[in-house]
């Protein structure tokens, strides 16, 4: 079975009507399916099983601790950019000899939370998970590395606080796509990483550093989706740079592969990940690690959410109607993931209107009109999507955006004080809710007291 499929004209996650989630907990609502969760990793799992990798996924394409939980049950671990994302992964319970804690400009406080659950913010408050504070939760697994003055500083912390820290450094493979177009996170002149050279004088620098042990290389393009060729040429900078640590006597345990893999999207049928393991099996086989990682975050988040959202008005143009929802998607939030959210469809249609298959063109346009789906924010990126041919619509009617497990919450409007969707899981015939729509009194609260003292 599907995980969000239409039946007689109504779109269920799994058993659930999605009509009965979106009425029950509000507009705009995430929408996760936990069967798409398992079966996507599933997928994953068995396309790169020749190359064994643990699975990290990245707190950034799925925030929510409960979302977490039921991934951590499936034996993944997290990849965490920062302090607050090193907390949710705890809440999740993992474990946090699971947690990659990566990210560019950690504070002291974040390398010290990392360092020792004992300075965790949550701790502070009084937060435990099952009973436990945070400083029986152990150290961070890996911190990785983005730069040698962030290397100085974590060797600063752990001499301060006694304790002993792995670190893998980042490397920065300054890839091109075909066009010409640099890869976001793996551009030579980005923030992110270091150029090889710079990572083999880490490794010397710190060789006899206490309390810091250089181990590890990473490397990440972001969530973003390469062509394979590409993905096998960063792999291939980033082993042509572990060799060459290694060859100068220094230990490389740990190889992060990132991310760079395309979404599994909804009702998809076959493998697309299965080229891009193919490609870089005999680079990866060629240097053994104790430890090979990667992070799928497309690939296992993308496909398993929708967010829905709420019809205000409809306003004609001259070759189309303008459609303003309650929410909208802003590219800047995630462009790559925002991108491939492509499909928009109505909650309930009539029998027969129900969208089309992947790879299939509907070639019979009756009862369906063009629209620009909008948000509600006044910025003309707030949109779902433009020029989209859909079956008719009113105000008050329920929009499905597919594949935007990766995206929804990051890329939702934020503009003009709107607020966050509500976040809901479906299993089986079981709808949990794993954060409240936001109202707008908890989001001013915290300046109403300020207020008063000016």
């Amino acid at each position: 079975m599907d995980a969000f499929d239409y039946k007689l004209g109504e779109l269920f996650c799994e058993t659930v009507p999605v009509e009965d989630v979106a009425r029950r907990y509000g507009t705009p609502v995430i929408i996760y399916s936990a069967a798409a969760l398992r079966e996507n990793l599933r997928r994953v799992r068995e396309a790169f099983a020749d190359l064994d990798p643990q699975i990290r996924i990245p707190a950034a394409s799925l925030p929510s601790p409960g979302v977490m939980r039921l991934l951590t049950a499936e034996g993944c671990g997290v990849a965490a950019l920062s302090g607050g994302e090193l907390e949710r992964a705890w809440l999740a319970r993992t474990p946090m000899g699971d947690v990659h804690f990566a990210g560019v400009g950690k504070s002291d406080d974040e390398i010290r939370a990392a360092l020792d659950g004992i300075y965790s913010p949550l701790f502070q408050a009084g937060v435990t998970v099952d009973g436990r504070p945070p400083y029986y939760r152990g150290p961070t697994g890996w911190l990785i590395a983005e730069s040698l003055d962030e290397i100085e500083r974590i060797a600063m912390i752990a001499g301060s606080l006694r304790v002993n820290c792995r670190i893998a450094v980042r490397l920065n493979t300054a890839l091109e796509v075909p066009d010409g177009e640099p890869v976001c996170e793996a551009d030579a002149d980005s923030k992110f990483g270091v150029s090889p050279s710079i990572a083999v004088e880490a490794f010397r620098r710190f060789e006899f550093r206490q309390h810091v042990r250089l181990a590890g290389l990473a490397s990440h393009v972001g969530q973003r989706s390469l062509d394979v060729e590409t993905y096998a040429a960063g792999i291939r900078r980033l082993y042509e740079t572990a060799r060459e640590i290694r060859d100068a006597g220094f230990d490389i345990d740990l190889i992060c592969l990132g991310g760079g893999l395309p979404a599994i999207t909804m009702n998809q049928t076959g493998s697309t990940l299965g080229p891009y393991a193919e490609a870089i099996a005999p680079i990866v086989k060629g240097f053994t690690v104790d430890k090979l990682t990667i992070q799928p975050g497309l690939p296992v988040a993308a496909g398993a959410g929708l967010l829905v959202v709420s019809v205000r008005e409809i306003k004609p143009a001259e070759d189309r109607n303008i459609v303003v929802c309650d929410t909208g998607l802003d590219p800047a939030g995630r462009p790559a993931e925002v991108d491939g959210c492509r499909l928009v469809w109505p909650v309930k249609t009539e029998p027969g209107l129900e969208p089309p298959r992947p790879g299939v063109e509907r070639l019979d346009t009756t009862g369906l009109d063009w629209y620009d789906l909008v948000g509600p924010t006044a910025h003309d990126t707030d949109t779902i999507g433009r020029s989209r041919l859909i079956p008719r619509i009113r105000p008050g009617d329920l929009l499905a955006i597919f594949d935007a497990g990766a995206c929804a919450r990051r890329a939702v409007s934020r503009g003009n004080d709107h607020t966050l969707p509500a976040e809901v899981l479906v299993e089986g015939r079981h709808m949990a809710p794993l954060r409240p729509r936001a109202g707008l009194i908890e989001q001013i609260a915290p300046e109403l007291g300020p207020l008063e003292k000016l």
